[in-house]
């Protein structure tokens, strides 16, 4: 429940801040937008002015945005606070005639190389440094370059977005403490229910284990007194069946509390593999089935041990379980990089209906070779599937022609 508590909590966070990540880029954007549109304005106006900065009580704004498509709002004091220098380069001498009168903080040969450079730019207006250009008349043989600081504007632009990131930062954070001191609240009802149901499971299984001793000795007894016959060997067969699923039961309702990390060691999982071949050699041999290993040598993983051990019966019991008669079981065990990789494979006959997905799903069964007579009870690979979970791996199972491979990767 911690687990879904954090991921509930980084959800949050993350939420809050991609929706003002794009308010954000929203608001950077209108800003740039908003003050572009207003750079390009003035250029026009000191273009439509001959290359100054008209007067605003000489300025006929009506014709202006006629003829240009731009509004644009002058006062008194527009054409002192505007810094603007202009490049003539439509000039009979061919030299070009730098206007720095209304700015003090750029010098002729600056100017020039600022105008070469855009021309062969080759765009009417941009951005060069601090500067809002437009070139007036022909792109290839232009009139004059008007270059307006646009810096003040700019630099107001980044404080509004360095602003309002932090307060989006701030914000997520607060978001986050808020939720995550409230989230334990929310999470209450599902944690009782878990515990609840896990307590049900743990209940249920104890009670059921006495009526099935019971069962199973009063068949012994009967066994004794009258004799073996086929009614009290499946009266012993189907007791332990449902003894084991049991088990299975308990093992699957509390194997989080065995995956913790400080309960995790080197598990030599080589030799792991070995035992468990080893523990099923003889059903292997009842089938004729021949079996086939390649395993590294001492190959270990950070993990818990019992919980290897269960994965590895797991997969090879379901293996010899389902083996075709006289098939092949194929193990196989490597290690590429910081990966181990565990391979089984049974020859079987999966059919259409065999499903790679729903295969480890609690209790399900494909209809043709996965039934309760070889002994299964649906719920091993349920539990295969979780402990690799919990080992933060990958489980999978693959229908081949002549056969299915299930691939872990831890």
């Amino acid at each position: 429940m911690k687990k879904l508590q954090k991921k509930m909590i980084g959800i949050a966070f993350f939420s809050v801040i991609l929706v003002f990540s794009i308010l954000v880029a929203g608001l950077n954007f209108t800003v740039y937008w908003s003050n572009t549109n207003r750079a390009d304005a003035m250029t026009m106006a000191i273009s439509f002015n001959g290359g100054h900065m008209p007067r605003a009580r000489e300025f006929d704004e009506k014709a202006f945005e006629e003829q240009t498509d731009y509004r644009i709002n002058l006062n008194a004091e527009t054409e002192f606070r505007t810094r603007y220098f202009t490049v003539e380069t439509g000039t009979e001498t061919g030299e070009y005639e730098v206007h720095t009168e209304h700015i003090s903080s750029m010098d002729e040969e600056t100017a020039k190389d600022m105008a070469d450079y855009v021309i062969a730019n080759k765009r009417k207006t941009g951005y060069l440094n601090e500067y809002r250009y437009r070139i007036t008349g022909d792109i290839d043989s232009p009139d004059y370059v008007i270059f307006l600081d646009w810096s003040d504007y700019l630099e107001s632009q980044r404080i509004t977005l360095h602003i309002a990131i932090v307060v989006s930062l701030i914000f997520a954070i607060l978001v986050s403490v808020i939720f995550a001191s409230l989230s334990s609240r929310i999470l209450r009802p599902f944690e009782q229910n878990q515990k609840a149901q896990k307590q049900f499971i743990t209940d249920a299984s104890h009670e059921l284990k006495t009526p099935l001793a019971i069962i199973s000795a009063n068949a012994e007894v009967l066994k004794y007194k009258n004799g073996d016959n086929e009614w009290t060997q499946n009266i012993i067969s189907q007791a332990g069946h449902m003894g084991k699923l049991i088990n299975q039961l308990l093992i699957l309702s509390r194997m989080e509390e065995y995956a913790d990390a400080d309960k995790r060691e080197a598990v030599n999982m080589t030799t792991i593999i070995n035992e468990s071949l080893g523990k099923f050699s003889g059903v292997l041999e009842s089938k004729g089935a021949k079996l086939e290993k390649k395993l590294g040598e001492e190959i270990c993983i950070c993990a818990v041990k019992n919980q290897m051990e269960n994965l590895v019966d797991i997969l090879i019991e379901n293996a010899s379980k389902y083996v075709s008669e006289e098939g092949r079981v194929y193990v196989e065990l490597e290690k590429t990089g910081k990966r181990v990789q565990l391979k089984v494979f049974n020859t079987a006959e999966t059919g259409e209906e065999f499903d790679t997905e729903r295969i480890f799903d609690r209790f399900y069964r494909t209809d043709r070779s996965r039934t309760s007579s070889t002994g299964g009870h649906g719920i091993g690979l349920s539990i295969a599937r979780r402990i690799v979970r919990l080992h933060k791996g990958s489980i999978s199972a693959k229908a081949e022609n002549d056969g299915v491979m299930f691939t872990v990767i831890l």
